[in-house]
C-alpha cells in the first residue's frame, strides 16, 4: 500500500508538472502566420449601425434624447466614441512597435491576443486597453506589419483612421440612403425651414396692403 501511494503521488506530480493549468501558457504561433480573416461585411457596415440606422420610432427617440442630453450638458461619452479611442490607442501602439528594431512580430490580432490576461501582448500595451462596451469585439485586417489595422466588429473602424478615409466610398455605399439620424435632423430643422415661406407670405400680404390702391 505504501508503494502504491508513493507511485500515485509521483504520477500525479509528473502530470501536474508537464500539463499547464487552464489559461496558463499562451500559444502565439497562430498570430505569427498570415491573417486568416478577409474584408467582411461587418467591416464596412458594422452591427452597431445596422441596429441604429433603420427608421424606427425607437431609433428616432434615441437620436432626440442624445441631442437633448448633449445641449443640456448631461451627456456621457458614447460607447461608440470610447471604442474609437481604444482603437486609436491600440493602432498607434502597433505602429510605434513596427518602427522599432525587430518590428511588430504579430501579423494579426484578435480579442484573445489583446485582452486575455495571459497574453504576452496585453502586458506590453500601455495604457492597457479596456473594452468600451460588452459588445466590443476586436479583430485586425490586413498585415499589421504593413498597412493593416485593428477595428471593432461591433462599432466598426475609427472614422479618423487612414483606412476609413481611403475607403470612405465603400462605407457610404454600405449604409441606407436615409437613416434614423437623417430623419431626426429633418424633424429638428423642419420648423426653422417652414419659417421662411411663412415669413415670405406675411411680407407679401403686408406689402400688398401698403399699395396706394389698397388704402
Amino acid at each position: 500500500m505504501k508503494y502504491l501511494l508513493t507511485y500515485m503521488f509521483a504520477f500525479f506530480s509528473l502530470m501536474a508538472a508537464s500539463t499547464p493549468l487552464w489559461g496558463g501558457e499562451f500559444d502565439v504561433s497562430p498570430y505569427l502566420q498570415n491573417n486568416p480573416a478577409s474584408f467582411s461585411a461587418e467591416l464596412f457596415y458594422p452591427e452597431f449601425l445596422r441596429e441604429t440606422d433603420p427608421i424606427t420610432i425607437n431609433n428616432i427617440v434615441t437620436e432626440f434624447r442624445n441631442r437633448y442630453e448633449y445641449f443640456a450638458g448631461t451627456s456621457k461619452e458614447s460607447g461608440q466614441k470610447a471604442c474609437f479611442d481604444v482603437q486609436r490607442r491600440i493602432n498607434r501602439w502597433i505602429k510605434r512597435q513596427s518602427k522599432r528594431k525587430g518590428g511588430f512580430i504579430y501579423k494579426w490580432v484578435d480579442d484573445r491576443l489583446l485582452f486575455d490576461k495571459d497574453s504576452p501582448l496585453r502586458a506590453k500595451i500601455r495604457p492597457t486597453p479596456i473594452k468600451a462596451e460588452y459588445y466590443c469585439s476586436f479583430v485586425s485586417f490586413g498585415d499589421l506589419a504593413k498597412d493593416g489595422g485593428v477595428f471593432c466588429s461591433y462599432h466598426g473602424p475609427d472614422p479618423r483612421s487612414d483606412f476609413y478615409q481611403n475607403h470612405i466610398h465603400r462605407f457610404t455605399e454600405a449604409r441606407p440612403f436615409v437613416t434614423a439620424y437623417d430623419i431626426t435632423e429633418i424633424l429638428i430643422f423642419l420648423p426653422f425651414l417652414m419659417v421662411i415661406p411663412i415669413s415670405w407670405l406675411i411680407m407679401k400680404k403686408v406689402l400688398a396692403n401698403e399699395k396706394p390702391g389698397n388704402r
